[in-house]
């Protein structure tokens, strides 16, 4: 009886978790995956600006040449969303890509680490990383 049991919840776990897995044909996207998010300078004074690269993995079903990404950036100080950079929706084909964008450090920003959440987003896919960068004094 307790082997059955097992075997049982066992069955059940797996199952759960190909469900979870199964992929949904309306999002058409099999994989969309951050791989490599970084700032430059890592070191900056405030209003000095900031370059961001995203670079990140696109899967799709093959009866889907491309799907429309949208790419976004947060800038924080702890807790503190400080900005917001407007996203991009681009349209992408299956590969790797490669998105630089810019960020200003805030001209009244205090010295300290400071953080940039990278998103991307398809359909129901999300998939997002952070990256740092530490303000000096003037």
């Amino acid at each position: 009886m307790l082997k059955q049991l097992v075997r049982t919840v066992v069955l059940t776990s797996c199952a759960a978790v190909l469900v979870a897995c199964v992929h949904r044909p309306e999002d058409g996207v099999l994989l969309l995956k951050l791989s490599r998010c970084t700032i430059t300078p890592f070191h900056a004074r405030p209003g000095h600006r900031l370059t961001v690269t995203t670079d990140y993995l696109v899967r799709l079903d093959h009866a889907m040449p491309q799907t429309e990404v949208e790419e976004s950036w947060t800038l924080r100080k702890g807790d503190a969303i400080l900005s917001n950079i407007p996203p991009q929706k681009v349209k992408r084909s299956q590969g790797e890509w490669e998105t630089i964008t810019h960020i200003d450090v805030p001209r009244r920003a205090k010295p300290g680490i400071y953080v940039v959440e990278h998103k991307i987003q398809s359909g129901t896919q999300v998939d997002s990383a952070k990256s740092a960068f530490i303000v000096i004094a003037r």
